[in-house]
């Protein structure tokens, strides 16, 4: 997929079918986004990021998960920064500490526009070795 520089390649990754959908369906209609697809967070997801290489993931992990585990997955399938999609406030705190763009279930599109023209800008990975559950 061809797509303008000043667009962001963006995947989501969300095990809520929903939330990923509704997430999907915001982005594509904002015009600094182009969504490649999305795809069922864990070994589906990691897999289709590895494959596409986008420039930003918006990733959802179940707030009941351990979430590390599953951002070191996706660390490992691609070099870009991660939008995190927090179901809570636990989960909002822990990706922020981390230093990773969040949006929620009130976000709007222009909120998850900001937050991926963020973390785009910014690149920022954190470090996979220092994740820990929060």
């Amino acid at each position: 997929m061809t797509v303008p520089s000043h667009r962001a390649r963006v995947a989501v990754a969300c095990d809520k079918p929903t939330y990923r959908k509704s997430i999907a369906a915001i982005a594509e209609q904002l015009p600094e986004i182009a969504l490649l697809g999305d795809r069922p967070e864990g070994e589906e997801g990691a897999a289709y990021v590895r494959r596409v290489q986008p420039d930003v993931v918006i990733l959802g992990i179940d707030p009941q998960e351990d979430w590390a585990p599953h951002l070191r997955m996706y660390l490992e399938a691609f070099d870009g920064p991660l939008v995190g999609f927090a179901f809570d406030g636990r989960q909002h705190e822990a990706y922020r500490a981390h230093g990773i763009e969040t949006v929620d279930g009130r976000a709007t599109g222009s909120d998850l526009a900001r937050a991926v023209t963020r973390a785009r800008r910014r690149g920022h990975r954190p470090d996979s070795g220092k994740l820990a559950a929060d």
